[in-house]
Parts: C-alpha cells; sequence; structure tokens
C-alpha cells in the first residue's frame, strides 16, 4: 500500500506572532536583531554581538551547581544544564551557584595511589581506556571523591 506523504501532511498555515502586541517582524530579513548578533547576511564587518550582561550571565545554563540549605551544601548535577532561574525554582530558599569550573591540570596522585586506584579497576573489570582515564582524572581533581573511593578501592 502507498501514502502520498503530502495528502498525509496538514495545510501550512501562516505564522502568526504568538504574542498579542508584538512588533512586526522586520521587513529586511538582514534588519533583524538575531540576524546581526549571529553574523547572518548584512551583518556589517566590524560589528559585534553585544556584550553579555551580568543578567545574562547569571541566567547561563551550567551541568554542574552548589546548593547550600543551611549548613549542608550539595552538588547537583543537571542534564541538560539548566538555569540559575530553574535551579532556583527546585529549591526554593537555597543559596545556589555554579560549580567551579574544574581544574584542567590537577595534581599528580602519588603513585600508590594510583596503583591501588588502577588494581581496583581490574578488580572490577573495567577495560575500557576511556573510561579509566576518566576516572583517574575525576580522582586526581576531586580529593574528597578521591577519599571516598580509596575506602572501597583499598581497605
Amino acid at each position: 500500500m502507498f501514502f502520498d506523504p503530502r495528502e498525509l501532511a496538514a495545510p501550512a498555515i501562516p505564522a502568526i506572532s504568538a504574542i498579542p502586541g508584538a512588533p512586526p517582524a522586520p521587513a529586511d530579513p538582514k534588519n533583524s536583531k538575531v540576524a546581526k548578533i549571529a553574523g547572518y547576511p548584512g551583518r556589517e564587518h566590524g560589528d559585534h554581538p553585544p556584550p553579555i550582561t551580568d543578567a545574562d550571565h547569571e541566567d547561563m545554563p551550567h551541568r554542574l551547581w552548589l546548593v547550600s540549605t543551611g549548613a549542608e551544601t550539595r552538588s547537583v548535577s543537571f542534564c541538560p544544564p539548566a538555569a540559575l532561574s530553574e535551579v532556583m525554582k527546585l529549591y526554593p530558599g537555597a543559596t545556589v551557584e555554579p560549580a567551579p569550573e574544574p581544574d584542567p591540570n590537577p595534581p599528580v596522585l602519588p603513585p600508590e595511589t594510583e596503583a591501588a586506584l588502577v588494581r581496583w579497576l581490574d578488580a572490577i573489570g573495567e577495560t575500557d581506556a576511556g573510561i579509566r582515564d576518566e576516572f583517574l582524572l575525576n580522582c586526581r581533581r576531586d580529593p574528597t571523591g578521591l577519599a571516598n573511593i580509596l575506602e572501597v578501592a583499598a581497605p
């Protein structure tokens, strides 16, 4: 049985602004704000997008947030990354700030510590080189996590 997709598709509806009283779209697309910021044709050479303001920066999405409720601070992960306003809705009354970016060059682990971690990875059957490298890198970046994993890896 053959179906012509054009017969199944709904007829096209012309675009209408969903916001009452919104200004109409610019007649010339190269004059739109999005075109100028994104660098589409019509943007003059040397024009730069407007700088990011503090308000823009505050609501930029992040994957990791530090959420403090009284004496306790937790690291909360979001996938996809969440903006401050979204995190605040989930944790009303908490102090929320983006977690600092991890150090790209964390300190090297002592050889005996790294050897214990490698033995543990062998013992649990982890053979993927990429996962092993990422695990060791995260251990180098997070001393608290390293201490916790060493309790399991090297009792």
